[in-house]
């Protein structure tokens, strides 16, 4: 068994930084005649867990086993003695941390990439071919009559000029590079670019209200590029 006094630094471990308190984990040790197995998890989520296994023998490693690890997402940690498990502790309990605020984040992310996949999937049979001098030029007519548009709904919807100015600077920065594309992309991938723009587009609120207009002319693209 683990002495009392340990058992209070682990709880002082798991709540130091202020994000948890002790009680939002489970702390449960088995022992037998070999090994002592001190596993702790939590309350609220069953996806983070903390096991590791202690020798009844001097000199020996503890190992630990953990999820969230450092890196990977399941990972196995070797430490000298019980100072160095009470650090790991620590350590597991502030990636714990971090990974509950990234929740939301990641949640988001996964579901741009999912729209993203889905707009990709749209192109359908699009030409492996490079663009001819007509069909670049009106595509680049294309690409000024949705920067106007996209632009002038920035401008309704955005009060603070320093924001203002930087969301025109990268929509032209966008555009911009969709129009060099033109001359060295072939027409699968810059449709591709383009759905790419557009799935960043509709991630701005402002952006995207104009989109609702300027979803044919972005259809026109693919149309014009196949």
């Amino acid at each position: 068994m683990i002495r009392p006094q340990l058992k209070q630094q682990l709880r002082q471990a798991l709540g130091d930084g202020g994000s948890f308190e002790p009680d939002d984990f489970i702390i449960d040790i088995k022992s037998s005649p070999s090994d002592t197995v001190l596993s702790i998890s939590c309350r609220f989520s069953d996806d983070f867990f903390l096991e590791a296994r202690i020798v009844k023998r001097r000199g020996v490693t503890i190992n630990i086993e953990v999820r969230p690890g450092a890196i990977v997402v399941e990972d196995i940690v070797a430490v000298a003695d019980w100072d160095g498990l009470v650090a790991e502790v620590r350590a597991w309990r502030s990636r714990v941390a971090a990974e509950l605020r990234a929740e939301p984040v990641v949640r988001e992310i996964d579901a741009q990439r999912k729209e993203l996949e889905r707009l990709l999937s749209s192109l359908g049979k699009v030409e492996d071919a490079y663009f001819s001098k007509d069909e670049a030029a009106a595509l680049r007519q294309k690409l000024d009559d949705l920067e106007n548009v996209l632009a002038e709904q920035v401008r309704k919807s955005t009060e603070n000029e320093t924001q203002l100015e930087a969301k025109l600077t990268a929509l032209h920065s966008d555009i911009t590079a969709l129009k060099e594309g033109l001359e060295s992309l072939k027409k699968k991938g810059w449709a591709q670019r383009v759905m790419v723009k557009f799935g960043k587009w509709t991630r701005d609120p402002d952006v995207k209200e104009a989109l609702k207009t300027g979803t044919e002319i972005v259809r026109g693209f693919l149309k014009g590029g196949s």
